[in-house]
C-alpha cells in the first residue's frame, strides 16, 4: 500500500470514527460522559433564598448561612441543587490562604487599637485587619449587615 492509499485510508477511518460516535451519542448509547473537574470547597449563594452553602461535591454540602431557607446553620446534605445550576446558585470568592468566604462574619484584631471586633470579611480588602477565627456567636447587627451584604452581592450580580 503506497503513502498516498495509507493517508487515504486513515483519513476514512477518522471520519467513521466520528460519525460512528455521533450516532451513538444521538442514539443514548453512550455511557460514558466527560465530566468536569471541580476544586472543593466551592462557596455558593442562593439566588432566591439567599443560603451560602459550602460545597463538597456537586450537590453536597453544608449551609454556613441559613437566608430565608429552611435549612439551619451547620445542615449537611447530598441533596442540594447542583453547584453549576447558574440559575440558583452565584458563586462566592473564596479566599484560600485564610479559608474564609466573602461576606462571612469574623472576629478580628484592629492592629491600630489593639482591640477585638466582628467584621463582615471582605475578600477584597481581607488585609485590613488581622482575622482571629470565623465569629461564634455574632451580634443580631452582625447578621443584619450580612444579610444586607448578601443581598447586595445577588443584586449585582443578577
Amino acid at each position: 500500500m503506497s503513502r498516498l492509499e495509507k493517508l487515504k485510508q486513515d483519513m476514512l477511518d477518522a471520519v467513521n470514527s466520528i460519525c460512528e460516535s455521533y450516532r451513538l451519542e444521538q442514539d443514548g448509547s453512550v455511557t460514558e460522559v466527560a465530566k468536569e473537574v471541580y476544586e472543593y470547597p466551592i462557596y455558593k449563594v442562593s439566588r432566591h433564598s439567599k443560603q451560602i452553602v459550602k460545597f463538597t461535591g456537586l450537590t453536597k454540602g453544608e449551609t454556613l448561612v441559613s437566608g430565608t431557607s429552611s435549612n439551619s446553620v451547620g445542615y449537611k446534605s447530598s441533596l442540594f441543587a447542583e453547584h453549576t445550576d447558574k440559575d440558583t446558585w452565584l458563586e462566592l470568592p473564596y479566599d484560600k490562604d485564610t479559608g474564609f468566604y466573602d461576606m462571612q462574619i469574623v472576629a478580628c484584631r484592629d492592629g491600630f487599637y489593639d482591640r477585638e471586633m466582628h467584621r463582615i470579611y471582605d475578600f477584597d480588602v481581607g488585609t485590613e485587619y488581622d482575622i482571629i477565627e470565623p465569629a461564634k456567636h455574632p451580634s443580631e447587627f452582625m447578621l443584619e449587615q450580612q444579610r444586607l451584604a448578601i443581598e447586595r452581592f445577588i443584586d449585582e450580580n443578577m
